[in-house]
């Protein structure tokens, strides 16, 4: 006999769950790249979450908070055991840091959904304090194709960033922080970052964007392990800084 097949999704849900997609999907990728550090598994499991939706929600009904079912499901797809502490973990690092660093394509993942997270009665405690000490640190954002930043401490250069970055380890404060993919595989091969932070998931994605891709160092790098934390989750945190 053929596998019995599911019940049609009413049309009025359809477009329910449509109208979502288009409001919510940005911060639902965003929180999964955030939770899993990888943007096409991010957008798989984000996929996958909706794809859940039509398939449960004609029997459960649309939930009160959609956003959180959305991820908690993407996150159930991934078999990413995600939890606040590893958020709680990365607010912490934020406390020795006065300035970020990212591309266009980070920087558009982090904002503006961060500084909206600050104004939504549903997130999390752990969310909300990532959020606040996110919104409050200067950013730099290096991009050629950005026209404009979307919250107020934020500059966009597009000057030399070899250049813009040892100008700015000669300034006077705290740490910076480096994000995303492409801007710290260049600052790497450059040879200007001094301390790499490394949190391992326990999961094999098998393919996606990968540091330091496509990237030839000049000499080998020699790493000291300084500190390691691991989490309930099985993640691990691994704080290395250069020999």
């Amino acid at each position: 006999m053929p596998p019995p097949q599911p019940p049609p999704v009413p049309e009025q849900l359809s477009k329910t769950i449509e109208t979502l997609y288009r409001l919510e999907s940005g911060r639902v990728l965003a929180t999964l790249v955030r939770l899993l550090g990888d943007l096409d598994l991010a957008e798989e499991a984000m996929h996958e979450a909706f794809a859940a939706a039509l398939e449960s929600w004609p029997r459960t009904g649309v939930p009160d908070k959609p956003r959180p079912w959305l991820i908690s499901t993407a996150r159930f797809h991934t078999k990413q055991i995600a939890t606040d502490e590893t958020l709680e973990y990365f607010t912490r690092l934020m406390r020795d840091v006065d300035l970020q660093v990212f591309g266009r394509k980070t920087y558009q993942l982090m904002v503006p959904y961060w500084p909206e997270v600050l104004k939504d009665q549903s997130a999390t405690k752990a969310d909300k304090e990532f959020a606040r000490a996110f919104d409050s640190i200067n950013k730099i954002v290096f991009s050629r194709s950005l026209d404009s930043a979307e919250d107020s401490n934020t500059t966009i250069v597009r000057t030399n960033l070899r250049e813009e970055i040892l100008k700015l380890k000669q300034e006077h404060g705290k740490n910076i922080l480096v994000g995303g993919v492409d801007i710290p595989s260049q600052l790497i091969e450059l040879g200007l970052v001094d301390e790499y932070i490394f949190v391992v998931g326990p999961i094999v994605a098998g393919e996606g964007r990968r540091l330091l891709e496509g990237v030839s160092l000049r000499e080998r790098l020699q790493l000291k392990l300084v500190e390691s934390k691991f989490f309930k989750s099985g993640c691990v945190a691994l704080h290395y800084v250069k020999q």
